[in-house]
Formats: C-alpha cells, sequence, structure tokens
C-alpha cells in the first residue's frame, strides 16, 4: 500500500511551519516549525521511520497544485494568533500513551492552560506527569494539538518544540499566562 503526502509551508507573524497532508484522506498529519531544510529533513525522517512501522510506502512531495491550501491557511492563522477551528487531522505516528495525551490536550479550551501533573492525572497516570511531558514534545502537530497550554506546575513556561519564545506569544495572543483548571485565569471564581 502506497500513501502520497504533500507538503507546503505556512507563514504567520510567529513564524513559519512545514505541514503535511494526507492526499488521499485530505487531513493533516504533520505541522512543526524550524529551518526549511531541516523540517524537509525531520519530516522525510519521521516518514522512513513511520514507513517501516507500518508497513505503508509514503511518498513525499511538494504541494506544487495548492491541493492544501485550506491547511495552509489554517496554519497561517494560528501563526498570527488567531482563534479559529482546529482542521481536520489524524495521528500518522504516535504510542497509544502519546495519543492518549495529546486526545486530552485538544480538551484545553482556547485562553486556558493546565499543567503536565494534571494532564497526568486526567489520563489516568497520575506519577506519568514527565512521560506526558515528553508526549508533549513529541507533538506532531504543533499549535493543532494545543500542547503549548501546557505550563509546569510552578508556573513557568515549561518546554515547547516550537520554542519557548514562539510558546509565550502563542500564550499572550490567547490571554493566558497562568495555570487554570481547563478556564480563564480572569474568570476564575473566588477561592472558598
Amino acid at each position: 500500500m502506497s500513501r502520497t503526502l504533500l507538503y507546503t509551508f505556512a507563514e504567520g507573524r510567529l513564524g513559519r511551519c512545514i505541514l503535511v497532508v494526507d492526499e488521499y484522506r485530505n487531513n493533516l498529519v504533520y505541522v512543526n516549525s524550524d529551518k526549511d531544510n531541516q523540517l524537509i529533513q525531520l519530516v522525510k525522517r519521521l516518514i522512513e521511520r513511520q514507513s517501516h512501522r507500518s508497513k505503508v510506502s509514503y511518498a513525499l512531495c511538494v504541494d506544487s497544485d495548492n491541493k492544501v491550501a485550506e491547511f495552509s491557511v489554517i496554519i497561517a492563522n494560528l501563526l498570527d494568533g488567531k482563534r479559529i477551528a482546529p482542521p481536520k487531522y489524524e495521528y500518522l505516528c504516535g504510542t497509544d500513551f502519546q495519543r492518549k495525551v495529546w486526545d486530552e490536550l485538544n480538551k484545553v479550551p482556547w485562553g486556558c492552560t493546565t499543567t503536565y501533573h494534571r494532564l497526568a492525572r486526567q489520563i489516568g497516570s497520575p506519577n506519568s506527569y514527565r512521560a506526558v511531558a515528553n508526549a508533549c514534545g513529541a507533538n506532531p502537530l504543533l499549535m493543532v494539538i494545543p500542547c503549548h497550554r501546557v505550563l509546569s506546575s510552578n508556573g513557568t513556561l515549561g518546554g515547547f518544540k516550537g520554542g519557548i519564545q514562539t510558546k509565550r506569544q502563542l500564550l499572550k495572543a490567547e490571554k493566558c499566562l497562568k495555570s487554570s483548571e481547563y478556564f480563564n485565569p480572569a474568570t476564575r471564581p473566588p477561592s472558598a
């Protein structure tokens, strides 16, 4: 079995990202930011590993016919810090644990944050907060799966594959820089 993956780039106020779309299923499968030549090599290595694991042959091609323009617009809007509906996506890679973390991350709404420790509790693995942090770092869909909304328990930003400055800018665009239990800190009710 063979699948074609199309890639293009999106650019916004917060930087530039590569995005990869499964041509047949028309789903976003990968988003990341870095230097263009490094990104293409990174995607090629990811696809080689995934081909070996899944026994599916992937062909990576530049989107010369603009077939994935809708995804490029969505990612550009995210890079501009705009609140938008997430695009259609699928996980091309990831362990069951990582996918569980990523699914839980999608429950953290715009303008809200959580912590690695809370996330670990919510997926039923309260002592696995470091593994949760690693799963966030392995997120193949940067900004689409909002790992930038996860902070360290001490309130610091923690890590981010796209860089701490980008994480800070994304959180600032969402008007949240404090940890919350899935609600906006500005509307937090008074403590009992």
